[in-house]
């Protein structure tokens, strides 16, 4: 009796075990480096141009309000021997709150620009992840991973790397100007 029970089970057994193995689909995973795709996705490289433009800006204003305190420095050095203790703890302090002044402004224009480059990138990562989405859809992904999560990736499974696609996708999604899309040309630092 004990064996025929052990005997209706172990076919039961085998029996939804191949069943279930039969429905199981082999998942599809893909990857893909949002650092790469954004660092070349043409929207992203036109920001980076105008946030380097507005750096350089920041750049030639500091650097002329120093040749002006430089001048002030210089003035007051002249001068400081035919002032009074008076008249040069005034302008001791009138200078040093300028300095203070401007180093405040500068400060807070880079401090706006890099809130501007972390709110940009954050769209820019929004729509890559939307973009994601719909190309694991349309590839029959089930699950697709940054790349920086991966330790290591087989030479098989590297076709699956969607980065390529990604930046293809995200090009002609947000398509930007002709004109705008040239690459940034670096100028020669003035003296």
């Amino acid at each position: 009796m004990k064996h025929t029970k052990l005997l209706l089970i172990i076919p039961g057994s085998i029996f939804l075990a191949s069943s279930l193995l039969a429905d199981t689909k082999v998942p599809k995973y893909g990857f893909v480096n949002f650092e790469a795709a954004i660092a070349q996705e043409q929207e992203a490289q036109k920001f980076i141009r105008e946030l380097e433009a507005e750096e350089i800006k920041i750049g030639e204003s500091e650097q002329k309000a120093r040749v002006d305190i430089e001048k002030k420095m210089k003035n007051y050095k002249d001068t400081v021997a035919s002032l009074s203790e008076k008249a040069k703890a005034e302008k001791e302090m009138q200078i040093s709150a300028e300095i203070g002044e401007l180093q405040q402004k500068f400060q807070q224009q880079r401090s706006e620009l890099g809130q501007k480059r972390q709110d940009r990138l954050r769209v820019l990562e929004d729509k890559n992840r939307l973009l994601v989405n719909s190309l694991s859809e349309n590839g029959g992904y089930d699950m697709v991973f940054t790349s920086q999560a991966l330790v290591f990736v087989s030479e098989p499974l590297k076709k699956n790397d969607l980065t390529q696609s990604l930046i293809a996708a995200y090009n002609k999604a947000y398509p930007i100007k002709a004109d705008a899309a040239k690459p940034a040309v670096k100028s020669a630092p003035k003296k």
